[in-house]
């Protein structure tokens, strides 16, 4: 497998250079986008434990799943998703 193309642009000259990553660099890059999807994970982990006490605190309050969802809607990122290259849901 070839490691990920870098592209520098040069403003003064318009100039694109475009070249390979090192193995150390594709690396890098490897475990940093791993970090990062790790990150995200945990941050929309929080977000919905957050968004299920609200919601909690609603019901509570005695209000209905319709006066929820317009006070509260659900986050798109936490709807199921149609992947029509697989035919099914991610």
């Amino acid at each position: 497998m070839t490691n990920d193309l870098i592209y520098l642009h040069n403003i003064n000259t318009d100039e694109i250079v475009v070249t390979e990553m090192t193995t150390k660099e594709q690396m890098e890059r490897d475990a940093q986008v791993v970090a990062w999807k790790a990150e995200k994970k945990v941050k929309q982990q929080n977000a919905e434990s957050l968004w299920k006490i609200k919601i909690a605190a609603y019901q509570k309050l005695g209000l209905t799943d319709n006066e929820i969802e317009a006070i509260a809607p659900k986050p798109e990122w936490l709807k199921p998703k149609e992947n029509a290259e697989l035919g099914g849901t991610l």
